[in-house]
């Protein structure tokens, strides 16, 4: 892909020898170890795709990790990214996969997509997922935030979720759908899936959610 040098000068900043007049955001993608620089503004408008952290020089500086770049470079996108017109906009995103962290997820459900994106402090997971058979009846344990992910620790409510959890069927039988509610504590980290009766269980079923929160960190 190719070199992506960026360079400071007389409060303008440069990226391969052109002046960058517009504000940009960087996101890093855990799982394909990959950083983009797009228009904060304008997410469709990318000026680095999914490039390798050792492909960034930075005024003369070199890295190792996405950290180190992103310390970097956000604090020039802060100061200098397309002059007064940025302003604050180098705001740092991440994108989490289930290799990232140990989620704690339930040996008895399969997670099938799942993704959590952080951008400052506003932490988006979407996840959609398969139950064949569990033991649990009444409520049952999803998976649990990472403490990396916490949110807020005066966040103390438990939260809750309505949800259209689609039964498996045979094929010709209209499929059955049922209301449940999901459950979750940002600061203690649980997310959990509960029936209206103690005595239901989760299984044959498949079901999507998506929640956000301001994180701790």
């Amino acid at each position: 892909m190719g070199k992506h040098i960026f360079q400071t000068k007389e409060d303008k900043l440069f990226y391969n020898g052109i002046c960058i007049l517009k504000a940009l955001k960087i996101s890093y993608n855990s799982s394909a170890d990959s950083v983009t620089l797009c228009n904060a503004f304008d997410t469709k408008d990318v000026l680095i795709r999914q490039a390798k952290v050792a492909d960034f020089e930075v005024n003369g500086l070199k890295f190792n990790s996405y950290n180190e770049l992103c310390g970097v470079l956000n604090e020039i996108l802060y100061k200098k990214g397309g002059g007064e017109v940025s302003g604050n906009t180098g705001i740092q995103q991440t994108v989490y996969d289930l290799n990232s962290f140990n989620w704690n997820v339930h040996p008895d459900i399969n997670v099938k997509n799942f993704y959590a994106i952080k951008t400052g402090k506003l932490v988006t997971i979407k996840a959609y997922i398969e139950i064949i058979q569990a033991q649990d009846m009444g409520r049952i344990s999803l998976l649990t935030l990472p403490e990396e992910l916490r949110g807020k620790s005066d966040d103390t409510a438990e939260y809750s979720q309505v949800l259209l959890v689609d039964g498996y069927v045979p094929v010709g039988v209209p499929m059955t759908t049922t209301l449940r509610e999901l459950k979750y504590n940002v600061s203690d980290g649980y997310i959990d899936l509960k029936a209206d009766s103690d005595y239901d269980n989760f299984n044959d079923c498949n079901f999507s959610f998506t929640i956000s929160y301001l994180s701790e960190k």
